[in-house]
């Protein structure tokens, strides 16, 4: 069993130490997140254009993703579900196609606070690699960069 600490240059090696180096940071992200997420998630169900504030959380995670492994291209699903959730502006007009028009921006947030978690409970629960068990957790941070 090799240990992220021997400086194996390896694609997920280098995920790994990554995510410990700035654990402390996307776990700081993954609070902000949950406390205004949960927020204006519950926005979507009553209605509000609060709900596209969600945007902002996703660019944020989005951006702490890509800068863990700014060297690969991320996963063209995950991207795919991005694009139709965020740029999104209001208009009166999305009130008649609501779940529609505000449903995408909700599904990039709970996809992208996904991943965040994920990150974080690999960082702090993963010491070496390879991984033995099998764990859902690594499995979609191998697949978020292409390491598949």
């Amino acid at each position: 069993m090799r240990h992220i600490d021997d400086h194996d240059a390896g694609p997920e090696a280098l995920l790994l130490r990554r995510i410990k180096e700035c654990l402390s940071d996307l776990e700081l992200l993954l609070e902000r997140s949950d406390r205004r997420g949960v927020d204006r998630f519950c926005k979507f169900y009553s209605g509000s254009l609060k709900a596209y504030h969600l945007q902002t959380e996703t660019g944020e995670i989005v951006e702490a993703l890509r800068g863990v492994m700014p060297e690969r291209q991320m996963d063209a699903q995950f991207l795919a579900i991005m694009a139709r959730g965020t740029g999104k502006v209001f208009n009166i007009a999305h009130n008649a196609r609501w779940v529609k028009e505000a449903g995408p921006v909700v599904e990039a947030f709970l996809h992208a606070r996904m991943m965040l978690g994920q990150m974080a409970e690999c960082g702090r629960s993963i010491d070496s690699l390879p991984v033995r068990s099998i764990c859902p957790g690594w499995q979609l941070m191998r697949c978020l960069y292409g390491m598949l």
